[in-house]
């Protein structure tokens, strides 16, 4: 050996390099390595996630806090309890003690009278200190110019919905009255804040305060209270009261199952899902680097231990290169990411969200620094841990250290994966189930190739060609591309997996926008009233979306029994039932409910077959073969029960009660009404009482207040989903050229001596072409199993939605995730041909 042959005196020679000189030195050599374009991609690697990290933490607080005050402000408060009661004395404290803030309201189906007219009402009784959150928009005039206002009515004052005060032939200033008590008409009413959870329906409404209500004799039909909580509140407490009052009604941002909830949750899920995958991606890139991203290192301390450098200065020279690594990759990506973020905020701003703001806590840019510095160190020290005990000849033949080495490889990987792991999910179930799929895949990968193989070995043992060339040369260095094959199998299960759940995340999200629901809701007009509004709608430059026809029906017996006879116990829908209900007929299953029960009738029957809502349904104790029948106008027509549906997202939000299965109007000869939805710009809105005065029977509700906040929402949910699909493509695209690159300085060696046998430039194509398409057919295919075999069950524990197979899409996906890495392969090895035998030999170039 050649250590054997230095004197043992001159190897105890104090070295002629100090370790600041040395460290120096060593330093100086990796720029310059990294301006000849060496370990760019584990640099590139360590920026991009230190960007992400940074970026999503500062970008992260500011994004939630907007949500959270648009929720609020859509929601009314934190939570909304109701009940059908009078409030216990423990339910009264228990609010007292848990509310930083609290409003009651009380409910009453009641029937206001004004000049002579009389109609139905569903009326709102609030205390003082309503809206807790945001504000309510009334209008003063005609024209309904909206005012916001951060108080209900006074004493004495009654808000009406502008249709509910056309029935009554009321205008603003007039009085109605309320049994004995006269009530003035100091605005009509547009919108409340905590309106999106009782929803949107044709019933006409009026707003009131509690000290009106105190004189009068009246039992409200339900109870309700808006609570804001502090930050030390718990969703245990709030569990608890559900646990100790069961009949009541809890709906809270705590427990997550207010109004797009789901929506918030999915993508919430999402986002974490993307962040562990672009952690892991990150993670990749840095196991496949390690070692085109150390030899070099390794040459330069060989040359400096040959010439007076110590071995016990190698820890410090590879500390100090690891922290200038660590400088040289995070100091850019800080400084882009604070850019960045104060670029984005104004944009947000000034485009989009003028509430939004940053919120400047450097504890997670921290914490984004020391999750990459510990990645780095997990992933790169089998690398470096070879170099502190490597003498002169191993370092510049590349040797490798054994046992240790071999276990230390093998161990910090696996550390790794448990740092992300722990540090990085919120979604226990999610990952787990990932984490599963990728260890199917991995022993998919494992088996596969190692099969392909050796199958290959016995087929093609006495055979010549190509084929059997490489696939004999991929076996002797089987250890080389089984860690490109493991990665980009990995990679390729990932970056499925998030192509298609990102697609139908947004396609949710897209149904969620209601862009087929305008921003005036009309809840009844004639056909000469729909004419009007979509005549109107076209010369304010606005559109008429979706309308749907219904006659006004009321239900009088079930199975030829008085709906006032039947055996069910008293409940909300049967208390509606004993007014008009809007009947519709559909020849084919609408797109926006689904049948949970029975199945959608498309031949004609004796008796008409009728689909009826779920929770109505269960209510009244129905079954499937029930026969309802209608009062419609002047006529009575039964209808036999054949299916049970509820609400799903679709095309609109229009749903009805009760679906006629046929294309026919149930009784021609009888009214037909419309129920659809304008949108108008802000200078149809200022004009939009220009309607009611033409037609004052038309009923239509103003939401462009709550769709707006609505879709601001969704539309945050979309862009940040945007946002993480970018920092995929470019965590992806830099896996790609690590996997190529990875042993494409080893590859010359091979290159060269195959070259030097006689080896033409077309038959060094042809091998290369077969030689990737193997190293990327397996890994994909692998993907493609794993991801089948584990995306239904990911879709139905993360995401709340039923898979849907599209596998053509699927196929597509993975055919052009193999073409894209077989090319760049082959393009960057063919180089290497064109390339003289002696400079592939010596791998220069």
């Amino acid at each position: 050996m050649i250590d054997g042959y230095i004197p043992r005196v001159e190897r105890k020679t104090q070295s002629s390099f100090s370790s600041f000189s040395a460290s120096l030195l060593l330093t100086r050599v990796f720029f310059l390595q990294v301006r000849k374009g060496k370990h760019l991609i584990p640099l590139l690697s360590l920026a991009l996630l230190f960007l992400y990290l940074s970026l999503t933490s500062v970008l992260g607080q500011g994004v939630d806090k907007y949500l959270n005050h648009n929720l609020q402000t859509m929601l009314g408060a934190d939570t909304q309890l109701s009940i059908n009661r009078n409030w216990h004395n423990n339910e009264v404290d228990w609010i007292k003690v848990n509310a930083a803030g609290h409003s009651y309201i009380e409910s009453y189906d009641i029937t206001l009278s004004g000049n002579g007219t009389y109609s139905h009402t569903k009326l709102k009784a609030v205390g003082q200190t309503y809206p807790l959150n945001g504000q309510i928009t009334i209008s003063t005039d005609q024209q309904l110019t909206p005012t916001l206002m951060s108080a209900g009515p006074k004493k004495g004052e009654v808000w009406l919905e502008p249709h509910l005060a056309r029935a009554l032939k009321i205008e603003v200033g007039d009085e109605v009255t309320l049994g004995s008590t006269q009530l003035l008409v100091s605005g009509l009413l547009l919108n409340e804040p905590d309106r999106i959870i009782q929803g949107y329906s044709s019933d006409r409404r009026a707003l009131v305060s509690l000290q009106s209500m105190q004189d009068l004799s009246l039992q409200p039909s339900e109870r309700q209270v808006l609570i804001n909580h502090d930050s030390t509140f718990s969703p245990a407490t709030l569990q608890q009261l559900q646990t100790s009052s069961a009949d009541m009604r809890v709906v809270s941002k705590l427990l997550n199952n207010y109004p797009m909830a789901h929506a918030w949750q999915r993508v919430q899920n999402f986002m974490g899902l993307i962040s562990f995958v672009i952690v892991l991606l990150t993670c990749l890139c840095l196991w496949l680097s390690q070692r085109s991203h150390v030899e070099p290192i390794q040459s330069v301390l060989a040359v400096m231990l040959a010439n007076g450098v110590t071995h016990k200065q190698i820890p410090v020279l590879v500390i100090t290169l690891i922290a200038g690594i660590l400088l040289i990759s995070f100091v850019p990506a800080m400084a882009l990411a604070l850019v960045l973020a104060v670029i984005l905020e104004q944009l947000v701003q000034q485009n989009m969200f003028e509430t939004f703001e940053l919120m400047w806590d450097m504890t997670g840019v921290g914490q984004a620094l020391l999750m990459s510095v510990v990645l780095y160190a997990l992933l790169t020290t089998p690398s470096w841990v070879k170099l502190f005990k490597s003498t002169v000849r191993d370092l510049l033949e590349k040797r490798e250290n054994g046992a240790v080495t071999f276990i230390v490889g093998g161990l910090c990987p696996l550390l790794s994966l448990l740092v992300v792991v722990f540090i990085n999910t919120d979604n226990w179930v999610l990952t787990g189930l990932l984490l599963a799929g990728l260890g199917v895949c991995l022993v998919l990968l494992l088996g596969l190739t190692w099969g392909l193989l050796k199958l290959a070995n016995r087929f093609f043992a006495n055979k010549g060609g190509i084929v059997a060339f490489v696939l004999l040369l991929m076996k002797q260095r089987l250890n080389v591309k089984m860690v490109q094959i493991l990665a980009l199998g990995l990679s390729a299960t990932l970056l499925l997996l998030c192509l298609r759940i990102g697609q139908d995340v947004n396609s949710a999200l897209e149904r969620a926008l209601f862009e087929d629901q305008g921003n005036i809701f009309v809840t009844q007009a004639d056909l000469s009233q729909k004419q009007a509004i979509e005549e109107f709608a076209v010369k304010n430059g606005g559109e008429a979306k979706t309308f749907k026809a219904f006659q006004s029906a009321r239900v009088t017996h079930i199975n030829d029994v008085l709906l006032s006879e039947i055996d069910a116990p008293p409940s909300d829908s049967r208390t509606r039932l004993e007014r008009n209900i809007n009947l519709n007929w559909q020849q084919d299953q609408p797109d926006n409910i689904k049948v949970v029960e029975g199945g959608w009738q498309y031949e004609q029957q004796n008796i008409p077959a009728i689909s009826m809502e779920q929770e109505v349904f269960e209510e009244l104790n129905l079954s499937l073969g029930d026969v309802i029948t209608m009062q419609i106008g002047s006529h009575s027509q039964g209808f036999k029960i054949a299916s049970v549906h509820h609400y799903r997202s679709g095309k609109d939000s229009i749903t009805f009660w009760f679906v006629v299965h046929q294309a026919e109007v149930p009784v021609e000869s009888e009214q037909i009404y419309y129920m659809g939805s304008v949108d108008l710009p802000k200078q149809g809105l200022e004009r939009l009482g220009e309607i009611w005065q033409s037609h004052p029977s038309i009923r239509m509700l103003r939401v462009e207040e709550l769709l707006s906040r609505v879709r601001g929402t969704i539309e945050t949910f979309m862009y940040l989903m945007l946002a993480y699909g970018f920092f995929i493509g470019l965590m992806s695209n830099l896996l790609v050229v690590a996997s190529i690159q990875t042993h494409l300085q080893r590859d010359k060696l091979k290159n060269g001596l195959l070259m030097s046998f006689g080896l033409s430039e077309k038959q060094g194509r042809n091998m290369l072409i077969v030689e990737w398409g193997i190293l990327t057919f397996v890994p994909v295919l692998c993907a493609l199993a794993s991801v089948y075999l584990f995306i239904g069950q990911i879709y139905q524990e993360g995401f709340g939605f039923t898979y849907r197979p599209n596998n053509l899409m699927l196929l597509l996906e993975a055919l052009t995730i193999v073409l894209v890495i077989a090319f760049g392969g082959i393009c960057l090895s063919v180089k290497q041909l064109k390339q003289s035998v002696i400079n592939l030999l010596e791998q220069r170039g």
